[in-house]
């Protein structure tokens, strides 16, 4: 055998992802604004992820992206070059099955017909490529399923997985588990398993934000032309809007016509133009979190090892002739003038598709810091003088309860004057509540010495958790008063009684039924946050004891309030726990506070000031007498 013989037979190596879609991708003029060879030139920040994909140490590649920013052909290089180059079973997953039929309608069967070496490995038949079922190519089965069917996802066995658009999957597949975890166990057999995962983002708790957020989190960093500095472009404050002399924005005409909105350079405080822009994305850097690139283009900081890359492609990274600043300031202006309308969602879709930030606005929220100043000197279990009643909230646990208590004073000054996290064992069983009950029976003396110790008034038990059980503490508790809650974001009172014991006999209210309350937690927790955000010590004030800790301020802390979109334009406030955040002392500070309004504490009065005087009783008389 001659060596030119030899030389058609040995095969040659494996092109990767790049090389691949350089030497045989081509674009259809169907489809692509930009049709013919395939060329990384016009997407550069995508060059390493496809070169990620060939790494044997990376297992998982997720792009959070805007809109249009070439992740879908990025993920059709990949299966190009592996159903010629790198045969083994694929599984790739849209949304819904007419995503699927539409991106091999205007996609997949293009670059297949355009790629002679596809083809052949097609049987040469383009009507081979099937949807929701195996299509057999030369060496590897191809599966073309959507989100919303356990059986398109959980049937065979395969290597690589691309899911695209994954913040539009269903929650959950019928009764199975998520979409992502159930295309992700038919890798098991396989350890060269890889998957790529490319979605705009929608809000925090979105599926490309949740593995953005598990990686390494990288941002492309890019050079200034004018003093070589690299940073990461930024919508606020990197960009700057030219306004009217009011302050207000221009009409988005004014800035498509173009000369009125420009990105500044973080260092030099200088402008770039378009060419400026495009010449620092060419000579980017993907850079993972807790690292910076120096002005020689080198990262600094440790590189975390890790199999889960994550990027980040905005807009503010794509080919001029695509995107400009002046196009993203017109709809930022539209986003600003639909937002003092009433309507969220155009600003809502400029962090989404432009930003590839998900949304998330806090309208109220506190801060830890900035509670730890309310820390003073006193110690727990002293009254203040300045009380008058102390009330208390308890959160009920799997094996503890949280417990605090509070005095309050003239309009709402209150002291954190107990906080006990009590150790019950299963609170399953009644007879651990004996510790809760101990704890609540105890008198706390003044400050000083001076006056009669003082009893807790009232205490409100969250019945959200071990509901039946404290219907039972309830009714059996006989140290005081305590009553059972019930919360609700939407009610159109603050507090709500009800009677929760019916008679099995005649279906009426049972003698001696406890009363169950339900809380407008809406109404409670924005006035507790505006308590906790009283910054002038006094009336209204929220002091803390001098052993507070972290613990408790990050518990207190641990809800924001939110605009949350529900879709259609339609917006509503609601307070959420922040991610890994535990609000148990927030929930028993909104108890007390609810306990607080049940007692009347809006009617005390500042120290020294005279009694209320009491309400002269009208003396109603009929006119024909009183004439007479």
């Amino acid at each position: 055998m001659t060596d030119e013989e030899r030389e058609v037979l040995v095969p040659g190596p494996k092109l990767s992802v790049v090389e691949w879609a350089t030497r045989h991708r081509v674009l259809d003029a169907k489809t692509s604004a930009l049709h013919g060879r395939w060329s990384w030139e016009i997407t550069p920040f995508l060059v390493e992820l496809a070169e990620a994909w060939c790494d044997p140490t990376v297992r998982m590649i997720i792009l959070c992206k805007c809109s249009q920013s070439a992740g879908t052909e990025l993920a059709n290089n990949i299966l190009g070059r592996t159903a010629d180059q790198d045969r083994a079973p694929t599984l790739v997953v849209m949304p819904v099955a007419k995503d699927v039929r539409r991106r091999i309608r205007t996609r997949i069967a293009p670059m297949f017909q355009n790629c002679p070496a596809l083809m052949d490995r097609l049987g040469g038949d383009i009507r081979n490529l099937r949807v929701g079922e195996e299509t057999a190519l030369d060496g590897m089965l191809l599966y073309l399923g959507w989100a919303t069917s356990p059986a398109a996802l959980a049937d065979n066995p395969v290597c690589y997985v691309l899911l695209d658009e994954v913040d539009k999957y269903p929650a959950r597949v019928g009764k199975e588990a998520d979409p992502i975890s159930l295309a992700a166990k038919r890798q098991r057999t396989f350890p060269n398993a890889k998957t790529f995962i490319a979605s705009t983002p929608t809000d925090e708790a979105g599926p490309v934000t949740r593995e953005f957020n598990a990686g390494d989190r990288r941002e492309y960093w890019v050079p200034c032309s004018h003093c070589g500095s690299y940073q990461v472009m930024t919508w606020i404050p990197g960009v700057e809007l030219d306004k009217t002399p009011e302050g207000y924005f221009l009409t988005a005409g004014e800035y498509e016509a173009g000369g009125r909105a420009r990105y500044r350079c973080r260092e030099c405080r200088r402008g770039w133009t378009e060419g400026d822009r495009w010449a620092a994305v060419c000579a980017g850097v993907w850079c993972p979190d807790g690292c910076s690139v120096g002005r020689d283009g080198r990262i600094r900081g440790k590189i975390p090892a890790t199999s889960h890359r994550s990027y980040r492609v905005t807009a503010m990274m794509l080919h001029p002739a695509f995107q400009s600043i002046d196009n993203l300031a017109a709809e930022w202006a539209r986003a600003e003038a639909a937002k003092r309308a009433g309507d969220w969602g155009p600003r809502i879709d400029f962090f989404n598709s432009q930003l590839a930030e998900p949304w998330s606005q806090t309208v109220i929220a506190t801060a830890a810091d900035k509670l730890a100043e309310h820390i003073d000197e006193l110690d727990q279990d002293v009254v203040p003088a300045e009380a008058v009643v102390l009330t208390a909230g308890v959160d009920v646990q799997l094996d503890h309860v949280y417990l605090d208590v509070y005095a309050w004073g003239y309009l709402y000054e209150c002291w954190l004057v107990r906080s006990l996290r009590i150790d019950t064992g299963p609170t399953d069983d009644l007879r651990n509540w004996e510790a809760l009950t101990d704890a609540l029976a105890v008198e706390l003396p003044r400050f000083g010495g001076e006056g009669d110790p003082m009893a807790i008034r009232l205490t409100l038990v969250d019945s959200g958790y071990r509901t039946h059980e404290v219907y039972h503490y309830c009714r059996t508790y006989a140290g005081g008063d305590i009553r059972p809650t019930k919360g609700a974001e939407r009610m159109p009172q603050a507090l709500r009684p009800s009677r929760i014991d019916y008679s099995p006999r005649t279906g009426r209210i049972a003698p001696g039924s406890i009363v169950l309350w339900h809380v407008n937690t809406t109404y409670f927790k924005d006035r507790a946050a505006g308590i906790a955000a009283n910054e002038q010590t006094g009336p209204g004030f929220m002091h803390l004891p001098a052993d507070t800790t972290d613990e408790w301020l990050a518990q207190f802390t641990a809800e924001a309030k939110r605009v949350i979109p529900k879709g259609r334009g339609r917006n509503v406030h609601a307070w959420v726990t922040k991610k890994g955040g535990e609000p148990h002392r927030w929930d028993t500070f909104v108890l007390a506070l609810a306990a607080a309004d049940m007692v009347g504490v809006r009617n005390i009065r500042p120290a020294g000031a005279p009694a209320a005087p009491k309400p002269r009783r009208r003396v109603r008389t009929m006119k024909r007498f009183a004439d007479r």
